[in-house]
């Protein structure tokens, strides 16, 4: 996408933005009615929401716990191809133990390279299906808490993410995937839901 495509692009989404927050302002319902309406209308924090949640502590203590297992194993394997390499260096060349050791070397520097392989797939795998665990927990207590106070509309509420710097094809859409662009945070309910789900998890419940 070019520059000045990019800037077309921009100007005409802000314009429509601009145009549709007039007309809804010419055609918006009276006062008490929109204000009725508000207040049914709340936001939560996902990114302040998962950084004190205590499961997610819990959850970062236990895959930081299996990165240093894997970090020590991975150090155990690198030593043991180190001392044959040293032993090869001191063997003559030409050899049979020398032949025999380079075999035994490249065969232990491809089942290292093949372990480390799986076992960061497995990691990144276990650690995706844990946040997507706790969205899932997430969602299941926002609905809860929803429905107990009567709220109609519980939106994201991400306008402390900002916009990475890059290309015009990186930025942009950066710009129109923003799900909130102002809250006052008159009506954040991260607090209440925060509360909620650590009680939940301290009483086991799943």
């Amino acid at each position: 996408m070019s520059l000045r495509h990019s800037s077309a692009v921009v100007i005409a989404a802000l314009s429509l933005a601009a145009g549709t927050m007039v007309t809804g302002a010419l055609t918006s319902p009276a006062a008490p009615q929109s204000q009725a309406t508000d207040q049914r209308i709340v936001s939560v924090n996902l990114t302040r929401l998962l950084n004190d949640l205590e499961e997610t502590a819990a959850i970062r203590t236990r895959l930081n716990t299996l990165a240093a297992d894997m970090r020590k194993e991975q150090e155990s394997r690198q030593s043991e191809i180190q001392q044959m390499r040293d032993e090869l260096d001191a063997l003559p060349a030409g050899s049979d133990r020398t032949r025999g050791l380079q075999e035994q070397l490249l065969i232990k520097a491809a089942d290292f390279k093949s372990w480390m392989e799986v076992k960061s797939n497995l990691r990144n795998l276990e650690e995706s299906i844990e946040y997507m665990r706790m969205y899932d927990k997430v969602l299941k207590a926002v609905k809860e808490l929803a429905e107990a106070q009567g709220y109609e509309y519980v939106l994201l509420d991400d306008t402390d993410i900002r916009i990475q710097p890059g290309t015009p094809d990186e930025v942009i859409p950066q710009m129109f995937t923003r799900r909130m662009l102002f809250a006052s945070g008159k009506r954040d309910i991260t607090g209440e839901v925060l509360v909620r789900m650590n009680n939940a998890f301290r009483a086991g419940i799943q």
